[in-house]
């Protein structure tokens, strides 16, 4: 049980960070890295999953949305989305967000364009608070 948590933990990342790739196997196109063998049964792992599931992955559902919006064929969207306490945001998302054409904002803990421990260090060792 463990293994097959670890491995949808991976799945579920990529499905994040690498939705590039899983389409790419989905489409049962070339592998990034052939000689490789866990891509090899991770590829048809993913082929598996989508091929039996009842449901679209997210990669492909978030390509859709990103065309849909550049073509202006989606649904009345609200003229703000609010977006609160991230502390990152997967290129997925931030490419959807950037494709639609209302106003997204974003409400940080830390409302800064400098690192916060950075800040927190330097009033730590100067004795500035």
């Amino acid at each position: 049980m463990q293994l097959a948590r670890q491995i949808a933990g991976v799945l579920d990342d990529y499905q994040v960070y690498r939705p590039d790739m899983l389409l790419n196997w989905e489409k049962s196109g070339p592998q990034q890295h052939p000689e490789n063998p866990t891509e090899i049964w991770q590829s048809w792992l993913w082929r598996k999953i989508v091929s039996t599931s009842r449901t679209t992955s997210l990669p492909l559902v978030m390509k859709d949305l990103v065309a849909a919006a550049a073509k202006n064929t989606l649904p009345d969207l609200p003229c703000r989305i609010s977006l609160f306490g991230l502390s990152s945001l997967p290129p997925l998302f931030l490419s959807v967000f950037s494709a639609l054409d209302t106003e997204v904002f974003l409400f940080l803990l830390t409302p800064s364009d400098q690192y916060f421990l950075i800040w927190f260090h330097r009033a730590k060792w100067t004795g500035s608070h």
